[in-house]
């Protein structure tokens, strides 16, 4: 049996997982952390960076992923034989240029 919107409601509401409380307040640490000390932090990077740039940037890039949330990728699979019709869908053309233009 495969999940439809009243089935997955239902499946969502009965999680035992609950929120992860632990990573939001950890987080939000974080973010006080570098918001108190944004002015020694620049300092840091700045004296890192006389010695080694691109450890300061990689230092840099550390932070960041604490506080600016990573892309995920995401894989969608679309049968071009079908007719999707939506009122958000724009039509697609597809052309076969098989082995090139001339």
């Amino acid at each position: 049996m495969g999940f439809d919107k009243e089935t997955a409601s239902l499946a969502g509401k009965k999680s035992k997982r609950g929120q992860d409380n632990n990573l939001k307040e950890i987080r939000e640490t974080f973010r006080n952390i570098l918001e108190n000390n944004q002015p020694n932090i620049q300092n840091w990077l700045e004296e890192v960076a006389n010695n080694d740039p691109a450890k300061a940037l990689d230092l840099l890039l550390k932070m960041s992923s604490f506080v600016i949330s990573k892309p995920r990728s995401v894989e969608l699979e679309v049968d071009i034989s079908k007719d999707y019709k939506t009122k958000w869908a724009q039509p697609i053309n597809i052309i076969d240029l098989g082995a090139g233009t001339e």
